[in-house]
């Protein structure tokens, strides 16, 4: 719980560790902020939230402020303290915090979101009950836009490094699999940023880990999508150089969706052609090169061998072979191999 009038004080675990100066994975790793005396968290949830006047009362060596015991309407409850107070169970409680009345008064606190207890309290007297209409809450369901959903990521993993899917989907009433994306390509984001900013040091997942404060099963899987990421955009030219080439021979192209990185860290594009086009897709995936594909869309970057089959056939030789070389085979129904004739490994990266 965060008492009325101290919102400005709260702290991230990230905070309280640069006002040591210790990396934030090494001060979680050693349990720093589990040490005798050191301030409780203010939260019941899996993000700790810290008062910043405690924090440096203790760093001080100097006895820290007691936080007020009463009671009071500004009080801001997460979302544990929020359904006991309402005596609502914690799954009845994921409905009505969408609820109106509830949903317009969220408060969010470092990327953790919070109620005021008067609120709260107000919407439990008038909430619709036994007697009072019942049935399902109105309104319920998952009111997070799209445009809202990275800036909240970012908050939530600004807090906590460490954060899982479950964790922020619970906090933002989204699906697990949709904070799964986000988290993963903002971790991939920020990791390709401080690949950027070190390059002298060829960062592996480790160093990673310590420097963002991720787990390191979530930094090694950041570190091969930012590689990944480096390799798709250094590609990019390359395919644009051969849809421009498709298209001055007159093949239709109905999209040009640019270079996917897929799960598992493989940098692939698949480009639609027209009706007409000798084939309905084609697809060039880094391991492999250019192949042709009978499906639209086609599945790219996701198999963990060469597809093979009706349709699918590879082109030229090489991965990145001439532009003209591409539209040549694509043209010649003739040409073509049932697999791939190279066959790229992805580079392992650093750990």
């Amino acid at each position: 719980m965060i008492r009325a009038g101290r919102v400005h004080l709260v702290r991230t675990l990230a905070e309280v560790a640069e006002a040591e100066g210790v990396p934030l994975g090494s001060f979680k790793n050693k349990r720093l902020h589990k040490r005798p005396a050191y301030p409780k968290s203010l939260t019941s949830v899996r993000t700790p939230l810290f008062d910043g006047e405690q924090v440096d009362a203790f760093l001080n060596g100097t006895p820290g402020p007691s936080l007020p015991a009463e009671d009071r309407p500004d009080d801001l409850l997460d979302r544990n303290e929020a359904p006991a107070l309402l005596r609502l169970s914690p799954r009845s409680w994921e409905s009505y915090r969408h609820a109106p009345g509830i949903a317009e008064h969220v408060v969010p606190v470092k990327g953790i979101d919070h109620w005021p207890r008067q609120k709260l309290l107000d919407w439990n007297a008038n909430r619709p009950g036994s007697g009072h209409g019942g049935g399902r809450p109105t309104g319920t369901g998952d009111l997070m836009p799209r445009e809202d959903l990275a800036p909240r990521i970012a908050t939530l993993l600004d807090a906590e490094p460490g954060i899982t899917a479950e964790q922020a989907a619970d906090e933002l009433g989204v699906h697990e699999d949709t904070a799964q994306r986000a988290l993963t390509a903002l971790r991939a984001q920020r990791v390709r940023e401080l690949l950027d900013q070190d390059a002298a040091h060829n960062l592996g997942a480790e160093q990673v880990s310590e420097r963002l404060g991720y787990p390191l099963r979530a930094a090694r899987n950041a570190v091969v999508t930012a590689h990944a990421q480096r390799r798709a955009a250094a590609a990019a030219p390359y395919v644009e150089s051969v849809v421009d080439a498709l298209q001055e021979d007159g093949i239709p192209v109905l999209d040009v969706p640019g270079i996917t990185v897929r799960p598992g860290g493989v940098a692939a594009a698949g480009i639609p052609l027209g009706e007409g086009a000798p084939a309905a897709t084609i697809v060039w995936d880094e391991r492999y090169g250019w192949r042709t594909d009978p499906r639209q869309p086609a599945p790219v970057g996701r198999e963990l061998e060469a597809p093979t089959g009706p349709g699918i056939r590879y082109l030229a030789h090489g991965i990145t072979p001439a532009p003209a070389d591409v539209v040549t085979a694509v043209r010649d129904r003739r040409t073509g191999t049932k697999r791939p004739r190279t066959v790229v490994p992805l580079a392992s990266e650093p750990s």
